[in-house]
């Protein structure tokens, strides 16, 4: 089973995103804030900041998204897709693990 999923649509943006910034990857987080308590975060970063504990989604030959390994009890399950149309272009999450979202989809809290 994969930590997570990506829809074809947002592997396809993860890996231009990535082809436009060689010798990079993408980090894919939760950071503590955003109006719901925790916000998601996707950065470039090189292959010098991946630690061993870190997840690695392999998305095409040398490119890869790296899940970091705090963050995978919050984001278990989640399917990532991307959606672009003429109004925005923007990652969507559906994360089972999330208890309330915010309206801007990039925010959400967790019951424990």
């Amino acid at each position: 089973m994969s930590i997570i999923t990506l829809t074809a649509n947002a592997k396809k943006q993860l890996i231009s995103i990535i082809e436009s910034n060689p010798d990079n990857h993408i980090m894919f987080s939760v950071d503590g804030g955003g109006c719901a308590g925790f916000g998601y975060n996707m950065e470039l970063i090189n292959k010098d900041s991946i630690n061993e504990n870190d997840e690695v989604v392999e998305l095409d030959d040398d490119k890869k998204l790296i899940i970091d390994s705090n963050s995978i009890m919050y984001i278990i399950g989640t399917t990532i897709d991307y959606k672009s149309d003429i109004m925005e272009s923007t990652f969507i999450y559906n994360n089972p693990n999330a208890a309330n979202s915010c309206g801007c989809g990039t925010s959400f809290s967790i019951d424990f």
